[in-house]
């Protein structure tokens, strides 16, 4: 129970692949076993290997298992794309507040490029904290900075959000602030933000969403996107869900059903 080790197994429409490789080293807590008992830190430990990165809220939901509607948020798919590399993190829970620090690979946004080869993959480092001010609610910050092998800090992104949960009810937001090509002070911002609302009946729910985001380019529109759909729990494990999407511009209108497995 002090080391945990964790795998997932994803499939990525063409292959199936390394999803999550972790190895969880539980140092100090209260809650369950720890190298070290401790009664004012609930949960703390450090995780090394492949890992969905714990920037802001939405890497709690990469898995299709996990996410309610079938398509990610329209500000996560523009600005990390639901970030995973190798990398190790430290993690720390303790009365109202939680924080965890990472170092990891970066990546070069699509379509925005980089000032190096491909082959020479930047670093980053990065972090969230959030406080829960009442059981019922939490609210957190995020930010990552993204350096080249020279040093040059090029990029950085941060992201505020917040979480609502009571009864059946529960919402979720952020907002993500991403800035790219800060050595060669040309930067450009690019923004976002996401709201979901969901009601869980016990065997089926319902869930909306609305996002925008801006690609910092005064030559080209903000994009839109209102996501609502339903679900049904077949069984524990087993979800069929539906999703119907009307986007800005070019999106159009889309509808999607999706059968979730997990084991």
């Amino acid at each position: 129970e002090k080391v945990v080790i964790g795998a997932a197994v994803a499939y990525d429409g063409e292959n199936f692949g390394l999803g999550a490789f972790t190895v969880d080293l539980h140092l100090l807590g209260s809650k369950g076993d720890h190298f070290h008992s401790n009664s004012g830190i609930m949960h703390s430990g450090i995780i090394v290997g492949q890992f969905d990165v714990p920037f802001g809220i939405d890497w709690h939901v990469y898995p299709s298992i996990d996410r309610k509607l079938v398509s990610a948020p329209l500000v996560i798919e523009n600005t990390h794309n639901g970030w995973n590399d190798f990398g190790v993190q430290a993690y720390l829970e303790a009365g109202k507040m939680n924080v965890v620090a990472y170092a990891t690979n970066g990546f070069c946004s699509e379509g925005l490029g980089c000032p190096v080869d491909v082959d020479k993959k930047m670093a980053a480092v990065g972090s969230r904290v959030g406080i829960k001010p009442h059981s019922t609610l939490e609210i957190g910050g995020s930010w990552a900075g993204f350096l080249y092998p020279d040093d040059d800090r090029d990029r950085v992104m941060a992201v505020g959000d917040v979480q609502f949960a009571y009864q059946n009810v529960f919402f979720k937001g952020e907002y993500v602030v991403h800035q790219v090509s800060l050595a060669s002070k040309q930067t450009l911002t690019r923004r976002g933000f996401y709201g979901q609302g969901l009601y869980d009946f016990g065997k089926t729910y319902v869930v909306a969403r609305y996002g925008n985001f801006s690609p910092g380019d005064a030559q080209v529109e903000d994009l839109t996107r209102l996501s609502v759909g339903g679900g049904w729990v077949i069984l524990d494990g087993c979800e069929l869900r539906f999703e119907y999407q009307r986007n800005s511009q070019d999106g159009g209108r889309l509808a999607f059903t999706q059968l979730a497995v997990g084991f």
